[in-house]
């Protein structure tokens, strides 16, 4: 991937779930924002090969099927090392709470969300792209 010189604003969503997908996406848009939406981790590596230079920030589901949202970001900043990350969580997954902060999140949020606290994780990430 080419080094980045400017720091373009985008975000990447990454929920198995389509309809947070379709909320965060819709909201971030409100703000002007690039948003990319993908349903697995598999498939949000794949983008960011094309678009990665273009992204700033990921908003990770944690329990997803095939690779899960830790192992995700793990893909990611391997292209990117400084790629900001925020954490969703639902359901079970193998980690706790603060190993996802440890792994360098700059935020997590535990499901249900109602659709204003996804306005609130939007706002909260207006800083990272």
């Amino acid at each position: 991937m080419q080094q980045r010189t400017d720091r373009p604003r985008g975000v990447l969503v990454v929920d198995d779930d389509a309809v947070v997908r379709t909320i965060l996406g819709m909201l971030f848009r409100r703000q002007g924002l690039p948003v990319w939406l993908a349903r697995k981790g598999s498939e949000a590596v794949e983008i960011f090969q094309h678009h990665g230079l273009e992204i700033t920030l990921a908003v990770v589901e944690v329990a997803m099927p095939d690779v899960n949202g830790a192992q995700t970001l793990m893909q990611l900043r391997e292209s990117d090392p400084t790629l900001a990350c925020y954490f969703l969580c639902g359901g079970s997954h193998p980690y706790a709470n603060e190993e996802l902060m440890e792994m360098g999140a700059v935020g997590l949020a535990v499901k249900p969300l109602t659709e204003k606290m996804l306005a609130e994780i939007v706002d909260e990430c207006l800083v990272y792209v």
